[in-house]
Order: C-alpha cells, then sequence, then structure tokens
C-alpha cells in the first residue's frame, strides 16, 4: 500500500470517466466515450439526424448512418429511386406505358396449338411462332403482349405458376443459348429520349458468376447495347424474389426500338423467371405525366388519343381520329365502322321489341336454302350480348327437356341500331355454318352449282360467333323456334315464329310476349306463324304492316322474291319501318315520348324498355296499350283524356301503369280487357285516376286493379249492356284508395253495371286525416259487412259510439259505446268517433255496396216523461254510397219533405255543430263525402231517401278537422319566357315532412322533360321528379335546388307565386349558381338568358332566409307606435319615405307628418328586403262621423260616449278621448266646443 502521496495519481475528467476500481495502485480509468463525441456512452441515442431525411428523429444524439432521403416510390415513374425512404411527389410518369402480366388468354402465345406449353422438356412449341398481337403497345390483351420469345430456351407456361408474382404465368429463360431469351417487337419510341423498365424476377440454381442482361436495339434488331448486367452473387441470389427491379436506359431511339432479356447461364437448369414487365417512355426529366400511357407512340396520351390501332383502316398518327374499320360493304367507317381496339364486354340485356325479324327459310324443298335467320337490331347492343335461338318447346313454365337443340349468337363488338345480321345454316353443326353482317347488294351471291335459291352474301367482319348445342336448329322439322336471352337461368323471351306455333303444347303463357286473347296465347307482335311449303322462304314486307302473303305468311313478311329486299344497309326509312309495325313503340333506353291531339284510334301504344316512359299531353285516342317494361300515364296531370278502343295489358312486374289525373274511357265498340299482369303476385302498380266504360260491352279486369285516390269509375249515362266484370279464374280485384286528397269513388250506376249485379265485391278504403286534439268526427258505414275492428284497427285508439233515437231521457240518453270488434255497422247509419289527437289511419274493408236508390227511416220519439221537444227526433244518418252526394239534391226530393236542414260536427276551435238549409244557406259543407255522417231532426216518424242522381264525382271533401299545425305554409316559383311556354313548382314547408319521396305529401312531376319544353321541378332523394316537394320545417330547410329544362331558350322569367297559406317573415332569393346573380322572389325581377334545349340540373338553386319582423300602428293620441316583433335586428338597415316624394330618412323617425308612408328593412348580403305601408293621420277633432264637419251629429255622438251613456257600445275608448289624457271624461266635452261647427281643413 502507498505511504504517501506521488506523481502517478490519475483523474477523471468528469464527464464520461470512471475510475476501473483496483485500490492497489493498478487502477486505470475507463473512457465511456468511444468515439470522442462528448456524449458517454450510456447516454447514446443512436439514429437519423438529418432533418431533411425521411427518417429524423428528434431524440437522437447521435447519427447511426440510417437516414434515408425522399424520392419516387412509384416503380411505374420514370424517375423511379429505389433508394428513397418516403415519396416526395417528384415521380414523372410516362408518356407512354406498356405492360405486361403475361395472364390474358386471347391471341396466340407463340405455341403450335391453343394451349399453353405446361411441360417441362425441351420441345416448346413453334420457335419464333406469333406474339399474338398485332394492334399496337396497350396493355396486354394476350399472353405474350409485345414479347417474342427467342425459341427452345424460353416458355411462357402454367407449370412456372409459383414463380410469377401476380397471377399464374411468367417467362422463364433457361440455359445460354442462342434461344435463351425474349425480344419486343419493333416500338416506335423515336420521340422519346429515356426508357425506363421496371420488372420483377426470380433466379434458380443459377452458379455463381452466372448473369442475365437486359439490352436494347436501335436497328430493328441487327445489334443489341447491353444495358444492365445482373450477377449471381453480386447482384442477386438464387431463390429470392426480387419486385420492382428499374433500369432507366438514355439513348438516341428511333421508331424500330427493342429491347431483349437474355440470360447468360452454362446449362438447362439455369432459370430467370421474368413477370409483370412495366416499359415507360419518357421525353425528358420534367415531362407532363402521361399517365395512361401512349400504347401507339405517336405522342398524344391514349386518353385523349381517339385511336390508338394502327391497324385501323383510318389510322394517322397525326390526325388523331376514331379507329374505324372497313365494314361489311368495304367502305371504311361504315355501319358499325367506328369502334374500340380494346372494347371489353358489356352484354345488353334485351327485351321484346329490341329485334325485329328480316327474313328466314328453312330447307324444306330440294336444293333450297338451308335453316337461315336475318334479324335487325332496333337499339344499341353491346360486345359480349348474347341470343339464343332453340327448336325446344315452352310449356308455360319450362322448355320440354327432351327436345333441347339451341344455337347461341355472341356479338364480338358492339353494335348499332339497324345492323341486319344474318345467321345461315343454323340446322347443319358444321364448318358451313355462319353469321353474317349483310347490308351490301354488291356483296350477295345468288345461286350457286345446284341451289338455285341458296341465298348468301354479305361478310362476317364484327358479325358475331355462333356456338352450338345438341344440334343445330331446323326450321322445317321443327313446329316452334324460340329467340330468347337468359338472366339467371331464366328465359326472357324475345320472339318465337314456325310453321305451327301450338306443336306439343308450344304457348306464351308465362312469358313477357303472351297475350291470354291471342293465338296459342301468343302476342301477335312478337309471333309470326307461316305456312310450310317448299319454298318457305320469307322477308319483312315493307309496304304493309298487316299484309298477308300468297303462300300463308301471316303478319308483317311476304315471300321473299329478290335479294335486295335484304338491304337494310344504311337504309333509315327501311328500319323506320321496321320499327312502325309496333305504334308508338318506345324501346332506346330513357326515352320518353308524349302522344299529343292525333293519336291515331287503329294505332297500339307498347312500352318495351324499363327506361321508358309514355305521356299523353292531349285529349287522344288508341287501340291496344301494352306494357312489357317501362311506364304508361295516361295524362301529365292536366286532366286530359286518353279514348281506348281495343284492350289494355301489362305483361311484367317492371312495367308501371300510373293514371296519372286523367281520364281513360273505354270506348270500344267489342268487349274489352284490363289486364294488369299481376293476378299471382298482387302489386300497387297498375292504377286509373279516373275511368269511364263507355258504348255498351263488357269490360273484363283480370289482376289486381286500383282507382286512385279522388278518382273515380263511371259509366256512361243511360246505355244499356254496358258493366266491368272481373275475372273469376284469376286473382282479381278492384281497389278504391283514399289518403288526405280524396277518396276514389263510384258514379251513378245501377245493379246491371257490374258483372255480379247486387253482389259484386269490391275493396274500399277511407283515409282519416290526423287533428291537434282529441276530436269528434261524423263517421258512416257503406260498405256490407264493415265491422267495428275494421274501423279500430285502421286508425289506432279510435273510440265508435252509435246513437240510438228512440231511447227515453234527455238527448244524451242515446248514445251507445261500441266495444265489440264483431259487430257490424249497418251501411246508412251513422256514427260518432272520438279520434285521439295526432293519429290518422286508413280504413280498408271489402264487400258488397249499395246501389240505385237509398231509403233510410228516421224516427221520431216523443218522450212522456219530458216536455223537451228540443231532445226528440234527432237521427244520425250516413252518406249510403261509394262517392260523394249533394245535399241540397237530396233535400230537394219530394220524398225528402220533412228533412229541412242538416247538422255537421266541425272541430275548429272548441268544436261545434254547423247547420245548412234545403235551400243551401248555411256552415255546413253542401257535399257529403264518402263514408261521411250527419244529423238530422224530423218531428215525425219519416225517411231520407238518396238518389244516384246525388252522386258527384270530380270533387271529393274530407272529414272537418282543424288546421295541420306542423304546415308552415308554401311558396311557388314560376317561369317563363316570351314564347308563352311557362311552368311552375311549389315547396311546401311542413315539420313533419322530410325530403324523401312521400306519395301523400309530395306530387309528381308528370309533365314531359323534353328539353325543348320549359319546365322546373325538384328532386327528392330517391329520385323521385316532383312538382310539389315537402321539405320539411322552414329551420331545416335552408335552400332548394331546381331542375329546369330551357325550352325554346332566351329571356327566362322567374317570378313568386303567392300561395293562400305563405309562411312567414320569409325571404325567397333565386340564385344562378353559374353566374352569381340574386334576386329575392315578388321583389326584384330576376331574368336570364338561356340557350335552347338545355337542361340545367341544380344551377338554379331557392334560398329560404328568415327575415325579422315589426308592426306599424297610428292612432290619434300615440301617433305612429312601431313594434319590433322578433328576429334578428342588428344586421338590418331601415330607410323610409313618404309616398308623395317630400320626405325620407334612415333609422326610425321621431315623428311624421300626417301622410302615408313606405318603410323598408334590407339586408343586400342576403338579397333581403321587406316593405310595410303605413298611412299616418291626425285625425280631425271631434269628426267622429268622419264627414269633414265638426257639427251637432258629432255633438251627439260624443254625448252617447260619455260615462253612463254605454259609450262603449256606440263610440271606442280612443276616439272619444279628445284632450287624450287617457280617460273620458267632460273636460273631453271642452275640448271639443273648441273645435265645435269648424271645418276640418
Amino acid at each position: 500500500s502507498a505511504t504517501d502521496d506521488g506523481a502517478t495519481c490519475v483523474f477523471v475528467d468528469g464527464v464520461c470517466e470512471t475510475c476501473s476500481g483496483e485500490t492497489d495502485g493498478t487502477g486505470t480509468i475507463v473512457d465511456n466515450d468511444s468515439n470522442n463525441d462528448g456524449i458517454c456512452d450510456s447516454n447514446v441515442t443512436p439514429g437519423c439526424q438529418d432533418e431533411s431525411a425521411c427518417n429524423y428523429d428528434s431524440s437522437a444524439n447521435q447519427d447511426d448512418g440510417s437516414c434515408t432521403y425522399p424520392g419516387c416510390m412509384n416503380s411505374g415513374a420514370c424517375n423511379f429511386d429505389t433508394n428513397a425512404g418516403c415519396d416526395n411527389s417528384s415521380c414523372v410518369f410516362q408518356s407512354a406505358m406498356i405492360f405486361s402480366d403475361f395472364e390474358h388468354t386471347e391471341g396466340g402465345n407463340g405455341n403450335s396449338d391453343d394451349d399453353d406449353d405446361d411441360d417441362d422438356d425441351d420441345n416448346n412449341g413453334a420457335s419464333g411462332g406469333s406474339n399474338g398481337y398485332t394492334n399496337g403497345y396497350g396493355t396486354s390483351t394476350v399472353f405474350w403482349s409485345i414479347w417474342n420469345e427467342g425459341g427452345s430456351d424460353c416458355r411462357l407456361a402454367g407449370a412456372d405458376a409459383s414463380f410469377a408474382t401476380s397471377g399464374t404465368r411468367c417467362v422463364r429463360l433457361r440455359d445460354g443459348s442462342s434461344t435463351s431469351n425474349m425480344t419486343t417487337d419493333d416500338l416506335a419510341f423515336s420521340n422519346f429520349e429515356v426508357i425506363a423498365i421496371t420488372f420483377n424476377f426470380q433466379a434458380q440454381s443459377m452458379e455463381s458468376g452466372e448473369s442475365f442482361h437486359l439490352e436494347y436495339s436501335t436497328d430493328g434488331g441487327e445489334s443489341f447495347s447491353t444495358t444492365a448486367t445482373y450477377v449471381q452473387g453480386v447482384d442477386f441470389s438464387n431463390n429470392v424474389a426480387y419486385e420492382g427491379w428499374n433500369e432507366s436506359i438514355s439513348a438516341e431511339f428511333t421508331d424500330v426500338t427493342q429491347f431483349r432479356f437474355r440470360n447468360d447461364g452454362s446449362n438447362n437448369n439455369d432459370f430467370i423467371y421474368l413477370d409483370d414487365i412495366y416499359i415507360n417512355g419518357c421525353v425528358d426529366g420534367s415531362s407532363e405525366p402521361c399517365n395512361t400511357g401512349d400504347s401507339d407512340g405517336d405522342g398524344v396520351c391514349d386518353d385523349s388519343d381517339l385511336c390508338t390501332d394502327t391497324n385501323a383502316c383510318n389510322y394517322d398518327a397525326i390526325a388523331n381520329e376514331a379507329c374505324q374499320m372497313v365494314d361489311a360493304c368495304g367502305i371504311c367507317g361504315g355501319i358499325n365502322g367506328t369502334y374500340d381496339a380494346d372494347e371489353v364486354d358489356d352484354p345488353t340485356a334485351l327485351i321484346a321489341g329490341d329485334i325485329a325479324i328480316t327474313a328466314l327459310a328453312d330447307d324444306r324443298g330440294n336444293n333450297k336454302n338451308e335453316s337461315m335467320l336475318g334479324f335487325v337490331l332496333l337499339r344499341d347492343i353491346g360486345k359480349g350480348t348474347v341470343i339464343h335461338f332453340t327448336s325446344n318447346e315452352w310449356n308455360g313454365t319450362d322448355w320440354r327437356t327432351e327436345h333441347d337443340e339451341r344455337v347461341t349468337w355472341t356479338a364480338n363488338q358492339s353494335l348499332s341500331a339497324g345492323q341486319q345480321v344474318i345467321l345461315n345454316r343454323i340446322d347443319d353443326n358444321d364448318s358451313y355454318a355462319e353469321c353474317l353482317i349483310l347490308g351490301c347488294a354488291t356483296n350477295f351471291e345468288s345461286g350457286g352449282v345446284s341451289d338455285a335459291d341458296y341465298i348468301r352474301g354479305g361478310t362476317n367482319v364484327g358479325a358475331g360467333t355462333l356456338t352450338f348445342y345438341g344440334g343445330g336448329v331446323d326450321f322445317w322439322s321443327d313446329g316452334a323456334v324460340w329467340i330468347y336471352q337468359e338472366e339467371n337461368d331464366v328465359p326472357q323471351h324475345l320472339y318465337v315464329f314456325g310453321d305451327d306455333l301450338g306443336s306439343n303444347g308450344n304457348t306464351g303463357v308465362g312469358t313477357l310476349i303472351g297475350d291470354d286473347l291471342g293465338e296459342d296465347e301468343l302476342d301477335e307482335v312478337f309471333s309470326f306463324e307461316y305456312t310450310p311449303s317448299n319454298t318457305s322462304q320469307f322477308v319483312l314486307k315493307q309496304e304493309s304492316r298487316t299484309a298477308e302473303s300468297a303462300s300463308g305468311a301471316l303478319g308483317f313478311f311476304e315471300e321473299m322474291n329478290d335479294e335486295s329486299q335484304y338491304d337494310f344497309h344504311n337504309d333509315p326509312n327501311k328500319i323506320k319501318n321496321i320499327s312502325d309495325y309496333i305504334d308508338f313503340e318506345v324501346s332506346n333506353a330513357a326515352n320518353t315520348i308524349t302522344i299529343s291531339n292525333g293519336g291515331s284510334t287503329t294505332s297500339d301504344i307498347v312500352v318495351i324498355n324499363s327506361n321508358s316512359s309514355v305521356f299523353i299531353a292531349e285529349e287522344s285516342d288508341c287501340d291496344d296499350i301494352k306494357l312489357y317494361h317501362g311506364n304508361f300515364y295516361s295524362c301529365d296531370g292536366q286532366s286530359r283524356t286518353l279514348k281506348v278502343k281495343g284492350d289494355i295489358s301489362r305483361y311484367s312486374a317492371s312495367a308501371t301503369f300510373n293514371g296519372g289525373q286523367g281520364t281513360m274511357e273505354l270506348d270500344g265498340t267489342e268487349d274489352q280487357e284490363i289486364d294488369a299482369g299481376n293476378s299471382t303476385a298482387p302489386d300497387g302498380d297498375f292504377a286509373f285516376k279516373n275511368l269511364k266504360i263507355k258504348e255498351g260491352k263488357k269490360v273484363g279486369v283480370k289482376g289486381h286493379v286500383k282507382m286512385k285516390s279522388g278518382g273515380s269509375l263511371e259509366f256512361e249515362d243511360n246505355v244499356p249492356g254496358q258493366k266491368i266484370e272481373m275475372n273469376t279464374e284469376f286473382s282479381s280485384s278492384l281497389t278504391l284508395q283514399s289518403n288526405a286528397t280524396g277518396t276514389a269513388s263510384i258514379g251513378s250506376c245501377t245493379v246491371n253495371n257490374f258483372g255480379l249485379g247486387s253482389d259484386q265485391v269490391f275493396t274500399f278504403e277511407r283515409f282519416i286525416p290526423a287533428d291537434t286534439d282529441n276530436s269528434w268526427i261524423n263517421i258512416g258505414a257503406y260498405v256490407t259487412g264493415t265491422t267495428v275492428a275494421d274501423w279500430t284497427t285502421g286508425v289506432s285508439g279510435m273510440l265508435l259510439f252509435e246513437y240510438n233515437e228512440t231511447s227515453y231521457g234527455s238527448q244524451s240518453a242515446g248514445w251507445n259505446y261500441l266495444w265489440n270488434g264483431a259487430d257490424e255497422l249497418t251501411p246508412g247509419n251513422g256514427y260518432m268517433a272520438l279520434i285521439p289527437a295526432g293519429v290518422s289511419g286508413t280504413i280498408s274493408v271489402t264487400g258488397k255496396f249499395e246501389m240505385g236508390d237509398v231509403t233510410l227511416p228516421l224516427t221520431f220519439t216523443d218522450d212522456p216523461n219530458q216536455s223537451n221537444e228540443t231532445v226528440d227526433g234527432w237521427n244520425m244518418v250516413s252518406n249510403p254510397y261509394p262517392a260523394p252526394v249533394n245535399m241540397i239534391s237530396v233535400l230537394a226530393h219530394a220524398e225528402n219533405a220533412d228533412v229541412t236542414s242538416y247538422y255537421l260536427f266541425d272541430n275548429t276551435g272548441a268544436g261545434s255543430y254547423v247547420e245548412t238549409l234545403a235551400n243551401g244557406t248555411g256552415d255546413a259543407p253542401s257535399t257529403l263525402d264518402v263514408g261521411q255522417s250527419i244529423w238530422v231532426k224530423v218531428n215525425q216518424n219519416t225517411s231520407i231517401t238518396f238518389k244516384e242522381s246525388d252522386k258527384v264525382v270530380g270533387t271529393s271533401g274530407t272529414f272537418v278537422r282543424e288546421f295541420d299545425p306542423s304546415f308552415q305554409g308554401s311558396i311557388g316559383v314560376g317561369i317563363a319566357n316570351y314564347s308563352e311556354q311557362w311552368a311552375h313548382a311549389f315547396v311546401r314547408f311542413d315539420e313533419a315532412a322530410t325530403t324523401a319521396f312521400i306519395p301523400s305529401e309530395d306530387a309528381l312531376h308528370l309533365n314531359t322533360e323534353v328539353h325543348s319544353d320549359l319546365r322546373v321541378w325538384m328532386e327528392a332523394e330517391n329520385g323521385e321528379h316532383l312538382s310539389i316537394q315537402s321539405a320539411g320545417s322552414l329551420e331545416n330547410t335552408p335552400f332548394m335546388p331546381l331542375h329546369v329544362t330551357s325550352g325554346v331558350g332566351g329571356d327566362v322569367v322567374f317570378s313568386l307565386l303567392e300561395q293562400e297559406v305563405m309562411p312567414a317573415n320569409v325571404c325567397a332569393v333565386i340564385e344562378d349558381t353559374e353566374t352569381g346573380a340574386r334576386a329575392q322572389l315578388g321583389m326584384d325581377p330576376f331574368v336570364v338568358n338561356l340557350p335552347a334545349n338545355t337542361l340545367y340540373e341544380e344551377r338554379f338553386v331557392l334560398h329560404f332566409n328568415a327575415m325579422p319582423s315589426m308592426a306599424l300602428t297610428s292612432t290619434v293620441c300615440d301617433g305612429l307606435d312601431v313594434t319590433e316583433l322578433e328576429g334578428e335586428w342588428d344586421a338590418w338597415s331601415l330607410t323610409w319615405s313618404s309616398d308623395d316624394g317630400s320626405a325620407s330618412g334612415e333609422g326610425m323617425p321621431y315623428e311624421l307628418a300626417n301622410g302615408e308612408y313606405t318603410f323598408m328593412y334590407a339586408l343586400p348580403s342576403l338579397v333581403c328586403a321587406n316593405e310595410i305601408e303605413v298611412e299616418v293621420n291626425a285625425a280631425c277633432l271631434g269628426d267622429f262621423n268622419l264627414n269633414g264637419e265638426r257639427d251637432i251629429i258629432d255633438l251627439l255622438f260624443l254625448l252617447a260616449g260619455l260615462p253612463g251613456n254605454n259609450g262603449a257600445a256606440n263610440l271606442d275608448f280612443e276616439t272619444a278621448d279628445c284632450d287624450c289624457d287617457g280617460v273620458v271624461t267632460v273636460l273631453d266635452m271642452l275640448t271639443f266646443l273648441t273645435v265645435f261647427a269648424s271645418q276640418c281643413d
């Protein structure tokens, strides 16, 4: 141990150093700061300290070299940076992009057959075969895309799926032979300065030092330059998948540039697998992105390049026009000449009427036609559309299983309406079967070595492909041939033809072309039966739609005489004639037509597309109405009439028959039928508003039909034999609906007007509106078999009472509460119902109803126990008919002389009875509505008689109930132009409403919406177009977008339509969102100039702004008194001016001279203002009778007004207070005497 201190002592620095710990003199200093940066090793936090780096770590106190920096991380970009740690949005994308994933199956693949080579031997198919891709350089649509295999050491095989980085295929290069490569086609890259190639790869069994190469050529493959060499053990390892490998190549590229991947292994076990290759061309480092590529290398991005197919007949890299092909007549850009080389399948679902048969022939005779069929498209169809042809019969529910021959035609490109397609020899199922597009007479062949009548011609360019199942379709041996599509394996029948359409039970039942009145229950519009012969060849007859050929061809066909009759090519008149065989046909999607005055009485109306609608714009006539899909409106809401001579048929649930607000008159001279098409599946999609039966015939009803609320069923007066008869062989019904707008009714009738006479049964609805309070209503039964439960279940919480006049005692002694739900209510009896507050409901009862005159007994019971005759003789009776009646007419009948008036309970306020006398004077409504009861008082036993002549239709009342408290008013907007076009729309504000479409609150916009008409409407949440929209409360409805069609164009004026109840303190502003112009409706004119025939969706918006309110009153003593009632006044400016212009000012005046003034308060930021007119008068003191003089008459007025003289009844207080001291005393007399006998002026 040391005995004294020497110079050998060492000490730590007090920062990081520590002593090693020995105490025998051998201790040393431990550094603890290995890099001498002043941070002790134990306190080091390693990380990236560069603030510009992606992974900068603010807590790091020692940089560990891990920093990564921003760059382009998109492997598809020209400047992709594999070292980037985060993307900085600097990516520059290609002006051209070619992507090869080696997955798609169309086209050739370089092998000698249609399959890829899945074996592992040395035979790799046809060496150097076709690359199968000749239509430019877009995204691959074949296995090989732009790449070509080098030979036997290059393969594309599903067997290599485990090495594919996407999908199930990749390219394998093996060995290092002259065939161990794959090379692109010539690429037109002369416009590019930089080419970026990104690819995925994986190596297997490559020995250390062995490599593969990426090379390029600018001389069409004569020589290659190496741009990159990848060495095993240096750049990559075996059995590792590398993705996003990127190389950028700068060179003087040409239009014969090629790229090549080449393996440089040593034997057949050295493999390189390549997949997902991108080739991107960039003009320079700052070029604008061309995200969709430039597949034909013409410098125009594909998203704006109209043609990228160098094989198009009009291809021009500079002109950039839409690609066109040579059509069937050899014309570049002819019919179906414009096409999309990369078109994808977009099959079209067809319906009956979308195609028309133009020609057919069978091989019945020797040396005659093989089975041939021609059809013309009446609508555009997409690529991949499939149509089936079968000689199998339809039995009503399915095909006959033992007879299943079928041919399927598939469109291999989109085709335009008007294209005719011919299917030849479809009975053969052999190499002679063909599908042709016809249309050029110069392409026709007639005859042959032995087939004098064999018709051929046209080309198969774009005509489609044929697939045979179970043999072909042989017309002459099959009685019926169906044309159809399938939807979820369910046939959608389009057409049927043959020489015996009823063979083997074939029927139209269960199809969309069925007609239970037609031959074999088939609609003749979509069926054709011909008489067989040795020359059974027919073409569509052009001259007449009802011709019959000499050989017996019915309907629209005639015997074929000349090949030119097939020529529909680019002949719109002939195509029009085809479609004209369905009059008023609507077949194109989203097509709407309007039938105006002059509709032919021999024309059918046929709606055959789900997006089509027919409107009746003026009084018109027609024959049959047939709905396959789509919508039919009998009018546009203006009570128009359509006279129908034939039948009305709905063939599918996707069709809607909407009676609108008009009248349908069935005035054919023969029996007519209404087939609602819903007998097996009842729905509410077949409804009339007003239906009138005329001409003394029967109208049969099959299925379930509705009569709309407020509508009516009527019969022509004094015409025997006319009746409506429900089809008892099918589920059928007629429902008379009811809602807040009214109740459907049956007009004047007799038992002879109904198929079951007095036993006729319909379903009747009756709506009961809500009230703010518990309230009583006069109600009555009019349907036989109605029970208490029918009413109490229809209206929740209803309490029902009847009154028995014969009960002794006070008037209240006659009441009886009906508690038994099974009790029947007697038609014609009256009842009182107590309805809970806020409750509405609809009563629905099915049963018989009253017809003819109805007499109801009335009693008078003289109670011997009391002498008060006012309580005796009160009877409650009801309207016995399912139609409103005119009570003045009822009381005018001689039989009803003892009934001098009637009473009805009015719920307004506290509730009271209102009376109307027989002469029509009084407060009770003159129309007694359906299901409504009244009180009558008589003084003897008698009766009251209702007659059919008392009925009134076209008017509809409701129960007398209070005003709906949730209704806040409505605002109407009108638009008009100087060509006398106009349109209206209305917005209702109701706290209980929403922006969703509710039929009882909103009104559909039933007018046509063609752009040539001036129209305005709103749109509900579900897309319904509305002319009236109930849009919630004012507080929750700040604005309402409008949809406007401009009509003939020019200046369009928007104006306010005053309503009976306007919302209080609301400023309605119309805004043009395109220009920003605004104006307050009702204050300033708003005129906008619009081009013609244009639809504006939500360009114009109605804004609803709250305004403050004030009241101005002028009195003799107090002058002008202004009261600010409610609202935020701070932002509003107030101005005033006298009407004669003598005075004006801002803010509130303290005094004003006598005169008339206008006060205006405004908020310019909202374009809102309000004006209030006020008259300031200092009354002529003492001129109480306002004759301009103060005379003896005025003195008498004043004396009568003094206290003690009943002054309140003769002169109001303020008028008599001449000295304005707040009381009327003798002092007011003394004040008056100072001006007595003087003129006011």
